[in-house]
């Protein structure tokens, strides 16, 4: 009887971990991809989530916007996006899940998710190197962000799969998941700064943290940079250009930052390099 029951024990703590588990977000926990896209786990969400709960036509909607909050479906290699996922569903479920990936035509991560500006969302990169959008925790509104920054020139056509999922906060008992939606963002032809065709480690960006005033220091030959500071709504709040000696540095002061994390690109000679600032 002893034995008996302590199985059954412990049948119910290993139950309570996978649940808390999935709350969690697959990729991050799990290291698994649900989205559907290619090379994804065949039985998406459903494995855990059995879409038997009473929330009704689950829905994950993908919006991409510039740095001026303008919605697109193309971009410039290596300008910085937003990626927005909105899930719905009928009926009153008391949060949301999702999971999104963006690749390219070989099913490749394209581009480069840089950080998150919603609550109950995280970053997380699996053993295959894919890298997801997902949630951390249940949302309460289905509203989850991130900022992108477009893969480099000559990518071609990056794809975002995305699935949802409407929970009823008892696990996985109840819940309805979404079919996977795929969003198609076709390449625009780049120009004059926008022409960046690769990442570069060229600059030294310091201090960070700072309170607005940093510096960034050069480590290669003289020439003209354009330093664009961004919130994590992709977002242009400050923009310089400089000329900076070789192994030379420049001092910027962006008055009036609420404090937060904020993402710094540094352009010169066709190639970027971006880096993340958080402001005290």
């Amino acid at each position: 009887m002893k034995t008996q029951l302590l199985g059954v024990l412990f049948a119910g703590a290993t139950l309570m971990f996978t649940l808390q588990s999935v709350s969690g977000g697959r990729a991050a926990l799990g290291g698994q991809d649900r989205t559907g896209a290619p090379g994804a786990l065949s039985s998406d969400c459903t494995l855990c989530h059995s879409s038997q709960g009473s929330f009704s036509n689950p829905q994950i909607g993908i919006t991409v916007k510039d740095a001026s909050g303008t919605v697109v479906t193309s971009y410039v290699p290596g300008d910085i996006y937003t990626l927005e996922f909105a899930v719905t569903s009928g009926g009153t479920p008391v949060g949301y899940g999702m999971q999104a990936v963006a690749l390219d035509a070989s099913n490749n991560n394209a581009g480069d998710m840089i950080a998150t500006s919603t609550s109950n969302t995280q970053l997380s990169t699996i053993g295959n190197g894919r890298e997801f959008i997902e949630h951390s925790g249940r949302s309460s509104n289905g509203i989850f962000k991130t900022t992108w920054e477009a893969p480099v020139t000559g990518t071609g056509d990056v794809t975002i799969y995305g699935v949802g999922m409407a929970v009823n906060g008892a696990s996985t008992s109840g819940d309805n998941t979404s079919p996977t939606t795929q969003f198609v963002l076709t390449e625009s032809p780049a120009s004059g700064v926008d022409l960046l065709d690769l990442e570069t480690d060229n600059f030294d960006i310091f201090p960070i943290p700072n309170d607005g005033s940093f510096k960034v220091k050069n480590r290669g030959a003289a020439g003209s940079i354009t330093i664009d500071v961004l919130d994590l709504q992709g977002r242009t709040v400050y923009s310089e250009s400089a000329m900076v000696d070789g192994f030379g540095t420049h001092s910027i002061y962006c008055k009036n930052l609420i404090p937060g994390t904020y993402i710094i690109t540094v352009k010169s000679n066709g190639v970027q390099q971006t880096q993340q600032m958080m402001v005290f």
